[in-house]
């Protein structure tokens, strides 16, 4: 009897050592592979999508969009946009700055900091608006050396808390092509 109890005491002391860590998660959008850790943000599921647009001077892309869809509101949306065309050059810090200041008027200030984000100069920001958190996160995935302008891009736009989910995204999010 003292053996089978001291197995058992020994295989829970193992099992409590052994840390619990989310695992990665990858899946493929157009031609992209993406890969990421949330960490331990519980049950999910991911949707993907794409669509033919253009900017507003006339720029034709594709926008390849991903939605991580938790408990609700917890959403992650997930852009890669491919630029057909010649595209802006860009100081990602800057650009986000200018997007999130159209919600400025509505929500008050929001924060935007220069990070590397899969291993790319980019930038986070953060606005608080009607008692909910957003983060917006956005770097170039490619830039032609020809002309400095933008092929293409990873957007996103979080709702997870950042200790909760949105920061192991930024963290470990990597974008590739096939």
């Amino acid at each position: 009897m003292k053996i089978v109890f001291f197995l058992v005491l020994a295989l829970a002391v193992i099992v409590l050592a052994v840390p619990v860590g989310a695992k990665s998660e990858s899946f493929v959008m157009g031609p992209y592979k993406v890969s990421f850790d949330m960490g331990t943000v519980g049950t999910h599921s991911i949707t993907t999508n794409s669509s033919e647009k253009d900017t507003f001077e006339g720029t034709p892309y594709t926008d390849y969009v991903a939605t991580i869809k938790g408990t609700p509101p917890l959403e992650v949306d997930m852009f890669v946009r491919d630029f057909h065309g010649a595209s802006r050059s860009a100081d990602e810090k800057k650009t986000l700055e200018g997007a999130m200041k159209s919600f400025s008027f509505v929500c008050g200030e929001q924060t935007v900091v220069a990070r590397t984000i899969d291993g790319k100069p980019g930038a986070v920001g953060v606005l608080s608006c009607l008692g909910s958190t957003y983060y917006a996160i956005r770097y170039p995935l490619d830039y032609s050396s020809e002309n400095d302008t933008l092929v293409s891009e990873v957007v996103i736009a979080s709702t997870y808390p950042w200790d909760e989910g949105t920061s192991s995204l930024v963290k470990t999010i990597h974008v590739e092509k096939s």
